[in-house]
């Protein structure tokens, strides 16, 4: 009873007291809940500690009735402890038993109450976490099209709760990384007092290359679920260039009883020397779209501009519906339009390297005319690449294409990718449209259309040596493509099946079949030879053995072939 009567209360969350201005709802006369997964990560502190108490902030509590709060194992599990309260416009307080005790396990917290009509009351706010934001309808539960998170806190106490808790939430740049070697990259360290005792001062620590640690103290005020972000400005001075740095940043205060969630980690590095970018452009158009002809015109507008040779353009055929030229890996390509499935999809769309642009979620972009594209496209262009690729083509018969991609990366590369793919397209060119809307012309045809994907859709995991790999694809030619359009495009890219906007691409290249086989190798003169081995490795001076041989001609044609040197 005397611990009890000392204990201390702490409210557990992740909206951190924040109730937004405008709510949400679901329609029709109906059981609502909302709820909130609290993760084993974000309850470690807390073992042993009592669930005493529920909030939850309402935006509104006009036409809510019988509002309960509860908590669960999952969220269609029973409940370990329920209780009602009066509906208010704010925050409402629900005390539960207390019997309830944290083992580290994770917890469902969540509310429920009755509507006739639809009762915007139903809060969301700040970063998004799609496990914070379940709501439901008569128990069918789903995430909630507003990202973001619910104003849902559990209540705990405890005599053991920590007193200082200052956690790290991000470490944010402007700059690009790797950054130009005359250049300072400066960081904005976002933290939260996670505590009941408020946060006075900050010191931000980091150490690179086994140097001496540095520190820049900030003084600050933050109480209980309060954020800053926190300036930290490091310099190249005494570092070397093109090397990666694993930097290790480190925010402590006074009496933290909680250093586990105290630091974050990324590479970084700064550049004198990287490769030009190829930009992958991939368009998503249909023939019902009767828009996409003029999108399919801006990008014929910045080839005929001189960026041709700076783009690898591929179009998917969906987005607006489907057409004759649709496959199965163009549908699957529009989780990167919508992947929380609300929004739906549309065409004409573009994607740029796959890079998520500034004040959008996702990497799929409306194309408009050329003066407004030139912009986003040059934008892409510039920005320097740490990995290249080379593509070559040969036909052992009349209808197999082999494949050979030779990449090489920069140390430098570290830093924007430990876990690269390559991902290969099979596209065709000059291909006869059948029933285009938005044209009146018997000679329109599609280009770049995407016919096959010889790798996984979202790249095969590249084995590196020594920053250099290759991978070997054969693929048999469909007899309704036409082999004199077609071309290969090779990329190096990132993904993760939770985030599109780490599907990064890196750089791409690629190569015309046509130009690649041994029997369609003009006269012109040589420009340029070189020799691989059968694992895609270059060498300067061939030993005894087999090699790949590569010659380039005037003619833009190459010549690809088996030779062998020695006695072999």
């Amino acid at each position: 009873m005397s611990l009890a009567a000392h204990a201390a209360s702490l409210n557990v969350g992740y909206c951190f007291g924040e109730i937004a201005e405008e709510g949400i709802s679901k329609v029709g006369n109906a059981t609502i809940e909302g709820a909130v997964v609290l993760s084993e990560e974000m309850l470690a502190p807390y073992i042993g500690a009592k669930v005493t108490g529920i909030r939850v902030g309402l935006v509104t509590n006009e036409g809510v009735d019988n509002l309960q709060g509860w908590i669960r194992e999952s969220l269609e599990g029973d409940n370990l402890d329920i209780a009602s309260g009066e509906a208010l416009t704010g925050w409402n307080n629900i005390a539960l038993s207390g019997e309830i005790v944290l083992t580290g396990a994770p917890v469902v917290v969540g509310f429920s109450f009755s509507q006739e009509k639809a009762v915007k009351c139903i809060s969301v706010v700040g970063d998004n976490n799609d496990d914070a934001r379940w709501i439901a309808k008569n128990g069918k539960w789903e995430q909630a099209k507003k990202e973001g998170v619910l104003s849902v806190e559990l209540v705990i106490s405890s005599d053991n709760l920590p007193e200082h808790d200052l956690e790290i939430l991000s470490l944010n740049t402007s700059s690009l990384i790797p950054c130009p070697y005359d250049e300072d990259i400066i960081f904005g360290v976002k933290v939260r007092n996670r505590a009941l005792t408020p946060v006075s001062a900050v010191d931000l620590e980091y150490n690179l290359a086994d140097g001496e640690n540095v520190t820049k103290h900030h003084d600050i005020s933050l109480a209980y679920g309060e954020t800053a972000t926190l300036e930290l400005n490091i310099s190249p001075e005494s570092l070397a260039a093109d090397t990666p740095y694993l930097l290790e940043v480190k925010a402590v205060c006074e009496g933290d009883d909680v250093p586990e969630n105290n630091v974050i980690e990324r590479y970084i590095g700064w550049y004198t020397e990287c490769y030009d970018r190829k930009v992958l452009v991939e368009e998503f158009t249909t023939e019902q779209c009767a828009n996409c002809p003029r999108a399919i015109n801006t990008l014929k507008q910045c080839e005929n501009a001189g960026y041709g040779d700076r783009m690898n353009v591929v179009a998917h055929h969906v987005g607006y519906y489907v057409d004759w030229l649709t496959v199965e890996g163009d549908e699957t390509y529009l989780w990167l339009f919508d992947p929380t499935g609300q929004d739906g999809t549309f065409a004409p769309a573009v994607m740029l390297d796959r890079t998520v642009l500034e004040g959008v979620s996702v990497p799929v972009n409306s194309i408009g005319y050329f003066v407004d594209f030139e912009p986003v496209l040059k934008k892409a262009i510039d920005i320097p690449s740490f990995v290249n690729l080379d593509v070559t083509c040969s036909s052992e018969g009349e209808n197999v294409l082999d494949i050979t991609v030779a990449m090489e990366r920069m140390p430098l590369f570290k830093v924007l990718s430990d876990d690269a793919r390559l991902t290969v397209y099979l596209i065709e060119d000059e291909i006869p449209h059948r029933h285009q809307a938005g044209i009146n012309s018997d000679t329109f045809t599609h280009s770049h259309v995407y016919r096959a994907c010889l790798t996984d859709l979202w790249g095969d995991r590249i084995d590196w040596t020594d920053n250099k790999a290759s991978n070997h694809y054969s693929i048999s030619l469909d007899e309704s493509w036409n082999r004199n359009n077609l071309s290969v495009i090779a990329f190096v890219n990132d993904y993760d099946a939770e985030d599109v906007a780490a599907c990064q691409v890196y750089n791409s290249a690629n190569a015309r079949v046509i130009n690649s086989g041994i029997d369609q190798i003009g006269t012109t003169d040589i420009v340029d030879e070189s020799y691989y081995t059968l694992s895609g490795i270059k060498v300067s001076v061939p030993a005894d053995g087999i090699y790949l041989h590569r010659v380039r001609f005037s003619d833009g044609s190459v010549k690809f072939e088996k030779v062998i040197f020695g006695n072999r």
